[in-house]
């Protein structure tokens, strides 16, 4: 808990004074834009496939990225590890998911991965790549990737963004990178207000 600790500490200062790269090249995302983004095919932390429709009741903190990610993927697991921390108990029907573009994660790698960050947050892999392109169009999320080898490729970069779901799947917020860990508390306290959140 001590290197959590640093962690949002680091988050809480760079808030205030970071710039995030926009990621230039997307997916065409315009004929996804009304797909449904709860029927995705997710894989959790057990290896069982699962969907946003797993989740109706809670309300949902989400945001997309993937292991190896050096920057901006750290820096929003540790605001989202200051968000649980801050939160405590009172978190209530509050869950955290971390959902990985790559689909080379694997629940391994991301178990390894997320050590360093709060335990409360969910990892989850999207089971194949029609999902990834559903999931990004639902979104709006921006993303590179670079060729592996022959027909394989691998997200190279992406547009962080953090999403805050109703009890119904459906997008109540949207976060964009830097945001202050304080933006984000008052707009889950504000929702909690008018949507029955237990905070």
């Amino acid at each position: 808990m001590k290197r959590i600790g640093k962690i949002i500490a680091g988050v809480v200062l760079l808030s205030t004074v970071a710039t995030v790269a926009y990621v230039a090249g997307r997916f065409d995302n315009s004929s996804y834009h009304t797909y449904d983004h709860r029927a995705s095919a997710l894989v959790n932390e057990q290896g069982v496939t699962v969907d946003m429709r797993d989740y109706e009741g809670k309300f949902l903190l989400v945001y997309f990225g993937y292991s190896q990610c050096r920057r901006d993927c750290p820096h929003a697991l540790g605001l989202l590890s200051h968000v649980m921390e801050t939160l405590g108990t009172d978190a209530g029907d509050l869950r955290t998911l971390f959902i990985s573009l790559d689909t080379r994660d694997t629940p391994a790698q991301l178990e390894g991965f997320m050590r360093q960050f709060h335990p409360g947050i969910e990892t989850l892999t999207l089971r194949d790549r029609e999902s990834l392109r559903n999931m990004c169009g639902a979104f709006d999320i921006f993303m590179t990737e670079t060729s592996v080898s022959g027909s394989e490729s691998a997200i190279s970069g992406h547009e962080p963004a953090l999403f805050l779901l109703d009890r119904s799947g459906g997008i109540l917020d949207r976060f964009d990178f830097p945001v202050a860990p304080e933006e984000v508390l008052g707009a889950i306290k504000d929702h909690s207000q008018e949507e029955g959140i237990a905070i």
